[in-house]
């Protein structure tokens, strides 16, 4: 007898163990001066599976099976509850080390690139990330933003939400995306609708926050790395805004953002010369 329907059913058994996990609340820290740390982290679970009967020279017996099933987990930090004199804040984690590493890492990787083919690869793998935090996360908050608006208002039916979610697109994009590839649906397709509210937040908040520390390294130098380091272990005790002033960095500044932004537009710049080049 075949083997690969027990494999199949013992892979989808752990699936649905698992499958209903998203976000997991951590154990709560508390400090010596009264706040209570809970960290919160978003869970990504995957498994794969495989397998064949081989057919024997003889007929007697079953055919020789082989086959193999894998999993994997990611654990992705994403913010932490500040709980202090019966207040509660979040303080937004995710992707703000990550992607300060990556920018470190890309920019030493772009300049030691040998052909334009390479440099463009790697700043448009950069660029797409970035699109998906300025827009898409975008149009994600503006798209919950209306919901919670009109929920108290009124019903709202497939009609109403799809409606919601391109007028959300197109707030978001603008004409950088050809309005006969926006995705009405999107809000069926994102678990992260159907969690805490606005569960996407921290992703924008630490990619442009990243964004925003790399371009006072790129500025201040070694100088700035004992700052940083601080500022890291700082995340954990503290709100979002105390975590920016150790790096000198006031979150109300809108110069700060628009400095974060200003990456983006250089790399943009560098793609469209370097095409440019191409041409030549």
């Amino acid at each position: 007898m075949s083997q690969i329907p027990n494999m199949l059913e013992s892979t989808i058994q752990k699936i649905r163990e698992m499958v209903d996990m998203n976000s997991v609340i951590g154990e709560p820290i508390s400090t010596p001066d009264g706040v209570t740390i809970i960290p919160v982290s978003k869970v990504s679970v995957g498994f794969g599976g495989g397998g064949s009967d081989f057919i024997k020279k003889t007929a007697a017996g079953d055919n020789p099976f082989g086959g193999g099933v894998g999993g994997g987990v990611k654990v992705t930090p994403i913010c932490f509850l500040i709980v202090k004199d019966g207040n509660v804040r979040m303080m937004p984690v995710a992707e703000t080390a990550s992607t300060f590493n990556e920018c470190v890492v890309m920019a030493a990787a772009i300049r030691q690139a040998k052909s334009h083919d390479e440099e463009l690869a790697l700043i448009e793998s950069q660029l797409q990330d970035v699109t998906q935090i300025i827009c898409d996360i975008y149009s994600r908050y503006l798209f919950e933003s209306m919901v919670l608006e009109n929920r108290e208002k009124q019903f709202m039916n497939a009609e109403t939400l799809c409606g919601m979610m391109l007028k959300a697109q197109e707030q978001s994009y603008g004409d950088g995306l050809d309005a006969g590839f926006r995705h009405p649906y999107m809000w069926v397709c994102k678990s992260h609708y159907y969690g805490s509210t606005f569960y996407n937040y921290p992703y924008a908040f630490g990619g442009l926050f990243a964004r925003g520390l790399y371009a006072q390294y790129e500025r201040e130098g070694a100088a700035f790395v004992p700052r940083y380091k601080k500022l890291l272990r700082t995340t954990t005790v503290a709100t979002a805004e105390d975590v920016a002033k150790v790096a000198g960095i006031d979150l109300t500044d809108k110069e700060f953002w628009r400095g974060a932004l200003q990456t983006v537009a250089q790399q943009i710049d560098l793609v469209c010369g370097l095409l440019e080049e191409g041409k030549q």
